[in-house]
């Protein structure tokens, strides 16, 4: 537990320096990471698109072999997680969550994770 509340502390972190000083948010957003593959120890690179974004009533997440959606809040709690059966695209329906911005972490067969910003109004 101590692990994983680490993991999303720095995850978070990471984010929203990031998008502070290097995003806006627009129709679209599409990010690439790096992650090593603790299996193997290689490096797994993995992007995904996030479409709209802002957006009110859904999201589609479009990703190669996605394996899991997770969605944090702004204050890291746990909002939506859902497990793909390797898709390459999943659909999530926003329209009763709270305005705000939200963290969405996509995770590939590979291994690979990454995290993107997402505006719902």
């Amino acid at each position: 537990m101590v692990f994983a509340a680490q993991h999303l502390y720095n995850v978070l972190t990471n984010q929203i320096n990031y998008f502070t000083n290097n995003c806006n948010v627009g129709t679209t957003s599409r990010v690439t990471n790096t992650n090593k593959n603790v299996a193997n120890n290689k490096a797994v690179s993995f992007n995904f698109t996030l479409s709209p974004n802002p957006a009110t009533n859904s999201i589609t997440i479009m990703g190669k072999q996605l394996t899991g959606i997770i969605v944090y809040s702004i204050t890291g709690k746990l909002i939506y997680q859902k497990q793909c059966n390797a898709t390459n695209m999943a659909r999530i329906d926003v329209s009763n969550w709270q305005n705000g911005m939200y963290f969405i972490q996509a995770v590939n067969k590979a291994g690979g994770t990454t995290t993107q910003k997402f505006i719902k109004q």
